[in-house]
């Protein structure tokens, strides 16, 4: 994995471990600088989406190109403002076209009914209904049996229960620029080579 540099995971780390009651902290130019040069590394990476469809059966043709990756859903569901704050810059630094929020884990069954999400970024630790308790809800509402949920945590323990809940990878805490970046990436390629797989089996079956 690319390593980010010490000052930028700090950088990161800080604003992370900011009080939502705390004034969200602006993004230094250097360090939105740094987030670009890294997001171009990482996403011009396909090899993810190739491995997956040589697995598959796929040929080259199949494949998922960098600017429907870019152009994919994606909501992001934590408590902490400056947690979707950072989450939010770096991803559309990167270039994400679509990228939704919401501090209220009970708006995201809703809110996935209405946008069909390609990826839901979750934290697991939140007041009321945690994230455990979203993916329930998660696996009553998406027909396919794929939850697109990549978890947030800073519990060890809880990493192996969200993949058991149907969680399909996760971001540890404090959030780490290369990591979020190559996850986010590797995550949405799968979802969408998959609905990709299945529309063209619909397609089949009608025939």
């Amino acid at each position: 994995m690319t390593q980010a540099r010490p000052q930028l995971v700090e950088a990161a780390a800080s604003i992370v471990g900011c009080s939502a009651h705390l004034p969200i902290p602006k993004i230094a130019p250097s360090f939105r600088a740094r987030t670009n040069k890294v997001c171009l590394n990482i996403l011009l990476r396909q090899t993810t989406s190739q491995t997956y469809g040589q697995e598959c059966g796929c040929d080259e043709a199949d494949m998922i190109d960098l600017p429907k990756i870019l152009r994919s859903k994606i909501l992001i569901v934590d408590d902490q403002k400056a947690n979707v704050f950072l989450l939010e810059e770096v991803l559309k630094n990167a270039g994400f076209e679509s990228v939704s929020s919401s501090t209220r884990s009970s708006d995201v069954c809703a809110l996935h009914l209405e946008h069909r999400y390609d990826l839901i970024l979750l934290d697991l630790q939140m007041p009321g209904m945690d994230g455990f308790a979203v993916m329930e809800e998660l696996r009553k509402i998406d027909f396919d049996d794929y939850i697109p949920v990549l978890v947030l945590t800073a519990q060890p323990a809880h990493k192996l229960r969200a993949l058991k809940a149907g969680a399909r990878d996760f971001i540890s805490k404090p959030f780490e620029l290369a990591e979020v970046l190559m996850r986010v990436q590797n995550m949405l390629e799968v979802r969408l080579l998959h609905k990709q797989l299945q529309e063209q089996n619909d397609q089949l079956e009608q025939r």
